[in-house]
Parts: C-alpha cells; structure tokens; sequence
C-alpha cells in the first residue's frame, strides 16, 4: 500500500466496497439492547420489520408505574415503545 491510499474494505461477503457506501439491511447488522440505539441509527422495527433512521428520542416517567422509559422514532413516522421490547433489537453496523 502507497502512502496516502486507504484500506479498501469489504462487505461481509468478502466482496469490495467504497467507504463511506451505503450498505442493505442483509449485511453488517448487529443484536443490542434497545437502550444502545442513539438518534441516527438504522434500525430495525421489531414489530413491523421495516428499516428505519431513528430522528428522535424521548423519555418519559410512566405515572401508573412511575418507570421510566423511552420511545424512538423513525423517519417514516413509526414509533417503538421501550415498554413493549423485550430482548435485543437488529441495528445496522456503523463504519
């Protein structure tokens, strides 16, 4: 490698890709708790299986059980609930 050059990378298929591309759903993903996913992420709706960019987040204290807890939302209007997850959520791999 040539001073300069950057490390080409590769999808997880071994095939090259520019950085900085955009990568489908099919590659690159990983299982997290839904208290990990920040605004900005690509994530994938547990009820719905759409792939969504979360625009904002809100947390809120529940007065009937005075728990706290949080809801995402995307930027085709979908909202997840952190009441009604259990277990992990798929996100996209950031580079």
């Amino acid at each position: 490698m040539r001073s300069g050059d950057r490390p080409r990378t590769a999808d997880s298929v071994g095939q090259p890709r520019r950085p900085g591309s955009v990568m489908s759903s099919e590659h690159a993903t990983e299982r997290v708790p839904l208290s990990e996913i920040r605004e900005g992420d690509m994530l994938q709706n547990p009820k719905s299986g759409n792939w969504i960019k979360i625009t904002n987040t809100y947390s809120t204290e529940d007065g009937a059980v005075a728990k706290a807890h949080r809801v995402y939302y995307g930027d085709g209007g979908e909202e997840i609930d952190s009441r009604h997850v259990t277990g992990l959520v798929t996100r996209q791999v950031r580079e």
